[in-house]
């Protein structure tokens, strides 16, 4: 890290986080068919500039994963997208936003990265790290069938009790958990049908939605600080995502789980 002040390294989480929250929010413009290539320069504008500000910093990985969000804007700026590249690329997108979130998260508590994830999320799109430009067709999984969602292994891990390794929560100010609560609980509805629909239709699809259900969750959670349920929705959507990569078939013993 830079030898900045505290008080700089205050103002870069809070800039990181606000542009963070644009990008979540408007990410899927380059899919949106009323999009315009000015909404497509600001999206660009503020991943970049994200990129910049943490290499600024030292903090290389997040700062990559930043410049790869803002190479995807200007990409979807310059060409015309086919339908067919529409979930890939915003399952790409909320994937790299998310991690981001995440890592911006880790910096804020002790100054480090989140090394593993961000390895993790780069195994799982290794195609865009090549240094290549990669059109965003190939946004497809290309996770190896015994690797989890996050690209780790997925043996059993370690026995113990889950509560016992959850992070402390941040002090959440009352007028956020207005906000967050009733979206959560929308997403959580959304979550549980698709939960219960899954032991007599496997639906592709309906695996797809309980998995952006769920990573809408942990997203969200992180950016207001409520690190315990972030870190419980990540777990979760990771085994989600084994059953959305086929390493996991359906069945009544997952459902519970």
């Amino acid at each position: 890290m830079t030898s900045h002040d505290s008080n700089s390294l205050e103002q870069f989480l809070q800039d990181a986080s606000e542009r963070l929250q644009y990008l979540r929010e408007y990410a899927a413009l380059p899919v949106e068919p009323q999009s315009t290539s000015d909404d497509l320069v600001r999206l660009y504008d503020a991943a970049h500039e994200l990129s910049e500000s943490a290499a600024r910093w030292s903090f290389p990985l997040f700062s990559d994963i930043a410049g790869r969000l803002a190479h995807v804007f200007q990409y979807a700026r310059k060409a015309q997208l086919s339908p067919d590249t529409y979930g890939p690329l915003t399952e790409f997108l909320a994937d790299a936003i998310s991690v981001l979130e995440f890592d911006l998260l880790q910096i804020s508590t002790d100054g480090n990265e989140t090394v593993d994830d961000i390895a993790a999320f780069k195994h799982r799109y290794a195609f865009a790290f090549g240094g290549m430009t990669v059109p965003p067709s190939a946004l497809e999984d290309e996770l190896p069938a015994d690797s989890g969602a996050d690209g780790r292994d997925s043996s059993p891990q370690s026995e113990g009790n889950l509560a016992d390794d959850l992070p402390d929560d941040d002090d959440v100010p009352s007028e956020v958990l207005d906000f967050f609560i009733p979206e959560a609980e929308e997403h959580l509805q959304i979550a549980t049908q698709c939960l219960l629909g899954l032991e007599s239709n496997p639906d592709p699809e309906e695996i797809h939605r309980l998995f952006r259900s769920v990573h809408t969750i942990k997203g969200s959670a992180a950016q207001v600080g409520l690190r315990r349920l972030g870190a419980v929705a990540h777990r979760l959507e990771a085994s989600i995502g084994q059953l959305r990569d086929g390493a996991l078939r359906p069945s009544a013993e997952i459902t519970d789980v």
